[in-house]
């Protein structure tokens, strides 16, 4: 159970000004979060103590539901940057969520050279930032970052130190990012269940926060899905049924459709301007794709950063391709698969006899 307050948190930045950052195009989980900070943290800090939104690279569409409701219901504009522009923010400490690797904060990886303090609040598999942190809240053993958020923020929640209606706003959006983290409550951890319930104490209402994520997806979202299946390469690879492919965006939402639909593991490959984004899903207890993800860190030299969770990662790097087809690097990514499930499988086996 994470045992750092809100009280011993403002303790750590009461002297600067705070940058709350999550990762790029930031999902329900990490705006939820920082939001739900964000408010707590104004109420409790000194009026002359700046605190900035920064949301590299925007969010996804449905997050933005969120800020909107959240504007609609707490009554004030929220404000946020998704370019870096640090020159103005100075003696300011870092607050990280939902963020487990550096080049997940895009340019805003920069503000990791001189603040007072960095802290990092995330639940997934450990990166390279839980190093660089002077105080790490979460793990692995909670589902979302809004879990965390939750039991950081519990004593203001319960004590109401906002006014009524801006706790229940705040804990509706804290329970739809829950919801969004955890699939429906498929994949629940042992905390996630208790933050729900403090939430519902606080005014959060799960209707609500269940229709904030209940969005059709639009068109160019659909067009990505059906390009996707036009160009899918299934393999069966170490007995697993994997599905291979690449598109222009909207990467996570087909490798997710791909397992939905029957694939055991999706590996679904998207060429940015300056970089490649590899998204992972695979079944529940099938493959641990987040080890997949940094295995390709290892073999591709260190160009980029992956990592996630067992069912769900995400690589991102400059990769030295060899080929400018996207065919043939789905095709390498299939072949580096069944070299990696290989290795993974004998891992296991032989920790299994031990």
């Amino acid at each position: 159970m994470v045992n750092v307050t809100i009280r011993e948190l403002v303790s750590k930045i009461s002297e600067s000004n705070i940058c709350l950052v999550t990762h790029k195009n930031a999902d329900p989980d990490a705006v939820s979060s920082a939001i739900a900070l964000y408010f707590i943290l104004k109420q409790l800090l000194p009026v002359d103590r700046n605190i900035y939104l920064c949301f590299p690279q925007g969010m996804s569409t449905v997050s933005r539901r969120l800020l909107e409701v959240a504007e609609t219901c707490i009554g004030t504009r929220i404000t946020y940057k998704q370019e870096c522009t640090r020159n103005s923010i100075t003696n300011y400490s870092l607050i990280i969520l939902d963020t487990a690797n550096p080049t997940q904060l895009d340019c805003f990886n920069k503000y990791l050279e001189d603040p007072s303090n960095v802290i990092v609040i995330d639940h997934h598999r450990t990166g390279t930032l839980k190093d660089r942190a002077t105080l790490y809240i979460g793990g692995e053993d909670y589902s979302s970052t809004a879990e965390i958020v939750t039991y950081i923020i519990q004593s203001s929640l319960t004590e109401e130190v906002s006014s009524s209606t801006k706790t229940s706003c705040l804990a509706t959006l804290l329970m739809s990012g829950i919801i969004y983290d955890t699939r429906r409550f498929q994949k629940t951890g042992p905390h996630t269940f208790y933050a729900m319930s403090i939430l519902q104490r606080a005014g959060g209402d799960y209707a609500s926060a269940l229709s904030l994520l209940e969005k059709e997806a639009d068109k160019s979202q659909r067009m990505a899905l059906l390009k996707a299946c036009q160009r899918l390469i299934l393999n069966e690879i170490c007995g697993l049924l994997v599905a291979g492919t690449h598109v222009g965006s909207f990467e996570s939402a087909v490798a997710r459709t791909l397992v939905n639909i029957g694939a055991d593991v999706a590996i679904v490959l998207s060429d940015k301007k300056d970089y490649t984004r590899i998204a992972l899903r695979s079944r529940s207890e099938t493959i641990d794709v987040s080890e997949f993800a940094l295995w390709l860190s290892e073999k591709f030299g260190g160009t980029g950063s992956g990592g996630g969770h067992f069912s769900s990662a995400l690589f991102e790097g400059s990769i030295p391709w060899s080929t400018k087809s996207r065919d043939k690097k789905v095709k390498t990514l299939l072949e580096f698969f069944g070299e990696f499930c290989i290795e993974w499988r004998k891992r296991r086996e032989s920790k299994s006899l031990h």
